[in-house]
């Protein structure tokens, strides 16, 4: 069990790696999410092979994202609403934070169904990346590390004063490498004692003297 931290952050929702490891695997048809890179979207002159693809590539220039009553996202075709109360998991977050996301809804029946795949958001209008940005922000359970004020150790516990995209935040983790995990190629990813998730996207795009705090004590 965790001990209080000094300054408690505000709470967020935790999620086990198994949660995500069935969201990053349900997101097709196909067994895995790596089988996205083998398949690539199809070019405007391929659309009979596109309707025989298991993956329904959404194009920027017939779809758009709205945001309709209530805050609810919704999902247009032309001038057909095709989904109202959409919403937007990363299927390669720590690698293609913005390419191959995976647009989902919802049938009649209350099941979760995937509406199609943006490939690359910035491919699309202004308005339909900050919508789908904010999609994503809305389901995100990590938060993202800028700045690394201050790291301190006491009792077998790191003690994390940093600078998130959710403004300053306070937590603490156990020291032991199971709490720091990799995350893409050059990151890390930590896990607190609440069990919430706190990411360095790449420790190399860390201010010098912030990434020098860090790794006196998350080394491994």
């Amino acid at each position: 069990s965790g001990r209080p931290m000094a300054a408690a952050a505000k709470p967020l929702p935790a999620m086990r790696e198994s949660r995500l490891v069935r969201i990053q695997t349900q997101v097709s048809r196909q067994p895995t999410v790596d089988s996205l890179l083998a398949e690539p979207p199809p070019e405007p002159s391929d659309e009979p092979r596109a309707l025989a693809s298991t993956i329904v590539w959404l194009d920027p220039a017939r779809h758009r994202f709205v945001v309709g009553a209530h805050g609810r996202i919704e999902f247009w075709e032309g001038a057909d609403r095709l989904a109202a109360g959409v919403f937007v998991v990363p299927t390669f977050p720590a690698t293609r934070p913005d390419e191959y996301l995976s647009v989902r809804g919802w049938d009649d029946d209350g099941e979760e169904l995937e509406i199609g795949i943006v490939r690359r958001l910035g491919d699309w209008q202004t308005s339909d990346r900050q919508i789908v940005g904010e999609a994503v922000a809305r389901r995100t359970l990590v938060r993202a590390i800028r700045r690394v004020h201050d790291v301190r150790l006491a009792h077998g516990y790191l003690d994390f004063d940093v600078e998130t995209d959710a403004g300053r935040c306070t937590f603490t983790t156990r020291w032991t490498q199971s709490q720091a995990v990799d995350f893409g190629a050059a990151g890390k990813l930590l896990i607190d004692t609440d069990d919430n998730r706190w990411v360095v996207p790449r420790l190399d795009s860390l201010p010098n003297a912030d990434r020098e705090k860090f790794e006196r004590y998350v080394y491994w």
